[in-house]
């Protein structure tokens, strides 16, 4: 079972509903944290944002497999200035991924009500 928490907006939902809402699947969450940025935690690519982000996860996946297509030129419909600005910031997307990968190789024993997690 997937369930996402927004913290901006306080509210959780689920995979269904983020599909819906956001256009991707959650387990690509991290690819559109990593085009987007967050401040100075995560670096992301100047001038996309969370709109651009989420066309760009939606459209063509990954942040590796967007950085494959910007340098094939391969971003059919989006501008020439989204993949310049894909290639010359893509070491800093990579690294905003690493950042926003949520670590899965940790055993956890034991139940998380979600109705409890504030």
């Amino acid at each position: 079972r997937v369930v996402v928490w927004n913290d901006d907006l306080d509210e959780t939902t689920d995979e269904q509903n983020f599909r819906m809402r956001y256009g991707f699947e959650p387990r690509l969450l991290a690819d559109a944290q990593a085009l987007t940025g967050e401040k100075e935690q995560c670096p992301g690519v100047p001038g996309i944002g969370p709109v651009g982000a989420c066309r760009l996860v939606s459209r063509f996946g990954g942040v590796e497999s967007i950085l494959e297509r910007a340098r094939e030129d391969g971003l059919v419909g989006e501008s020439v200035k989204i993949r310049d600005r894909l290639i010359r910031h893509a070491s800093d997307a990579t690294l905003g991924l690493k950042l926003a990968t949520l670590l899965t190789d940790v055993t956890f024993v034991g139940r998380i009500n979600v109705g409890e997690i504030e």
